[in-house]
């Protein structure tokens, strides 16, 4: 693994109008996902390393790093497509957005897709959150019902705690302006994130219905 302070001393041998910085490219590549252009700022950075930064010890390892952070871009990219697309058709009706970032877990860090339908509904606010692998499978996800504070949660919380299946956990959040029912699934990559929304969107009915 490429030590951080050593891509920071490479970048700083680096001239400033440099296209990429190297220590965030090589870390957290999927916060690079979209990007117009990527390719050549990519290329455009590996010459530069190898101008400014010729004979150091550390560089085969960072231009290595370089080419596996793009393909692990493209691969993020693929996956993100067809995950809103499957979100789009799935939550038809929702507001959908899905990125990728360096997720930490209590046991590891990991390349992480992130996705979250939301809509309004009868004054409450009705969301699904997703973590995915960029192989599309589900990590966790979760329902989350927002009702404005002042609003009567026991039918609502009454509801939700008959709804769980086995994995499912109920608990509340209480904030200043609104009240948050939330059922959690920890999945641990058993099942694919179709199965995983589809699951939700299951939930989300049943609690508006």
């Amino acid at each position: 693994m490429i030590q951080f302070g050593d891509l920071i001393r490479l970048q700083k041998r680096l001239p400033a109008n440099c296209p990429l910085r190297l220590a965030p490219f090589i870390n957290d590549p999927l916060a690079f996902a979209g990007e117009k252009n990527l390719d050549a700022d990519a290329g455009a950075l590996k010459g530069l390393l190898e101008h400014s930064c010729a004979g150091d010890p550390v560089l085969p390892a960072v231009l290595e790093g370089i080419a596996e952070s793009l393909c692990v871009i493209r691969k993020a990219e693929a996956a993100l497509e067809k995950l809103r697309s499957e979100a789009g058709e799935i939550f038809a009706g929702y507001d959908v957005t899905a990125t990728g970032s360096l997720y930490q877990s209590d046991t590891d860090i990991s390349h992480t897709l992130w996705l979250e339908a939301f809509k309004e509904h009868d004054g409450m606010e009705l969301v699904f959150q997703l973590h995915s692998t960029l192989e599309l499978k589900a990590t966790w996800s979760q329902v989350v019902v927002f009702l404005k504070n002042g609003a009567d949660a026991a039918h609502m919380r009454t509801r939700m705690q008959a709804l769980p299946a086995a994995g499912w956990s109920f608990s509340e959040q209480n904030g200043p302006e609104l009240h948050a029912l939330l059922l959690e699934n920890r999945i641990l990559g058993k099942q694919t994130a179709r199965k995983s929304m589809e699951d939700g969107k299951r939930v989300l009915e049943s609690v508006s219905a």
